[in-house]
């Protein structure tokens, strides 16, 4: 009779705290070894594994693999967690041992990847070079697509690809890689 009284003390609002919000994840390469994830379809534009639509929550599964010889932090943050507590959808950030702190993947309302982007910092460990000018990589997956050159936000030269479907690859020497599911405007990556 007790814990009834409880269930409709909560909810009436009387007398229960609000859920503590999930823990932040930190994923270990060693754990995520053998857990399998999303693949890429056959018209998904994908880098190094990573791709639009994909669930969010196998963003950090591929990126412990690429980067955990150089003791990068990959973190899954909820809603107003972590740096970036502005965010009103989930997120996947990289801090590197210097400090640097990017937001590699963003989630739709569905929790699926709505934005990809690699900051030159990121780009150097994931791609073999910061630009698309220094990593072969980068080179050979920028290749099919007809880049168009242009000025960013800053002024500086940005090359991008929009696909019919409204997905944009961009590369900047400056700001890195950015793919997203609709043209707009670009956020600054760090």
């Amino acid at each position: 009779m007790g814990s009834l009284l409880v269930l409709l003390a909560c909810l009436y609002g009387q007398g229960c705290a609000t859920p503590p919000p999930p823990p932040v994840r930190t994923f270990d390469p060693g754990i995520l070894a053998d857990e399998p994830v999303a693949q890429p379809g056959p018209d998904d534009m994908a880098i190094k594994g990573l791709f639009l639509g994909m669930p969010l929550a196998d963003v950090p599964k591929v990126l412990v693999k690429r980067i955990a010889d150089v003791k990068y932090k990959v973190n899954l943050y909820s809603p107003g967690d972590g740096p970036y507590d502005f965010k009103k959808m989930e997120y996947v950030c990289v801090k590197s041992p210097f400090a640097h702190v990017a937001v590699v993947a963003e989630a739709d309302a569905k929790g699926a990847v709505a934005e990809l982007a690699f900051p030159p910092w990121l780009s150097d460990v994931l791609f073999g070079g910061q630009t698309l000018a220094t990593s072969k990589y980068l080179q050979e997956f920028a290749a099919p697509y007809p880049l168009t050159e242009g000025k960013g936000p800053n002024g500086k030269p940005v090359r991008t690809y929009t696909s019919p479907d409204g997905t944009t690859l961009e590369f900047s020497d400056d700001q890195g890689i950015r793919l997203a599911k609709t043209a707009g405007e670009r956020r600054p990556v760090r």
